[in-house]
């Protein structure tokens, strides 16, 4: 995994994860380009990221997509065989195989942290630079900032983009990118709301984070109305101290660059 980091030793950091669409490579997408001018001006280094096998993590040939790393080796329990990654010819790389992957020395390690640890340690390695850290991403960047963010207390406040519903909310067929929230076995143990109250936690326990969740009304990909209407309101007769469910006017599967700019910009 490689990321992107924008750096004037500034004190603050805004972390961006592009997802699958064309926001997959940050530097490409012109909402992100945006967002990052205006935070730079207001003190802020920037990190950009990408998903697996996504954006900065894929070598273009042809009609290959490849991941920059081909030298690992990892152990399918699926095949039974090790093998060089990727085994996946000219087929579009697709998360779907994650669920089969294991890593021979930690072989109790869920395969869906393959999809997590690289951008995990990247932000890992430069966290204590900053005294404030908020992430942001959309779709499959949405998902990994619920995710990463519930991982790592330094990270205060996160937008999540059209990243996730928790099971109940969505039927299979509404689901584009299964391992990340039906396939992996890690979803028979957790759920979403595991994940978004770790997102409130800090370091000591206390529920001092925030995690905010937005959709689009008529997004034209996924977790559009009724499901994120209805989720959004369950959020709210909660009042979870720090939890944050937004639905906003919107047929794009896109951030909200004035949303984000009003809620991080002080």
């Amino acid at each position: 995994h490689y990321g992107i980091l924008e750096k004037e030793n500034n004190k603050k950091l805004f972390i961006f994860n592009g997802g699958h669409g064309e926001s997959k490579n940050p530097l490409e997408y012109k909402k992100f380009l945006k967002l990052k001018k205006e935070l730079k001006n207001n003190g802020f280094d920037i990190l950009s990221l990408s998903m697996s096998g996504y954006g900065y993590n894929v070598l273009q040939d042809k009609n290959m997509s490849f991941p920059l790393n081909q030298n690992s080796n990892i152990y399918s329990k699926h095949l039974h065989r090790s093998f060089d990654y990727p085994v996946f010819g000219k087929t579009r790389f697709s998360h779907f195989i994650y669920q089969y992957f294991f890593d021979e020395n930690y072989p109790e390690k869920y395969p869906i942290s393959l999809m997590l640890s690289g951008n995990y340690y990247i932000i890992k390695k430069i966290e204590n630079n900053y005294d404030e850290i908020v992430m942001a991403g959309l779709s499959g960047g949405g998902w990994q900032t619920t995710m990463i963010s519930s991982l790592m207390p330094k990270i205060k406040h996160s937008y999540s983009f059209a990243g996730s519903l928790p099971v109940a909310y969505r039927s299979i067929g509404e689901i584009p990118h299964p391992v990340e929230s039906i396939n992996s076995k890690l979803w028979q143990e957790y759920d979403f709301w595991h994940f978004y109250f770790l997102s409130l936690f800090d370091e000591k326990g206390f529920q001092k984070r925030e995690h905010n969740l937005i959709y689009g009304d008529e997004d034209e990909s996924v977790f559009y109305n009724p499901y994120a209407e209805s989720f959004s309101q369950l959020v709210k007769n909660l009042s979870i101290a720090g939890l944050q469910a937004f639905v906003l006017h919107t047929k794009k599967h896109d951030i909200d660059v004035e949303f984000l700019k009003e809620k991080i910009i002080n």
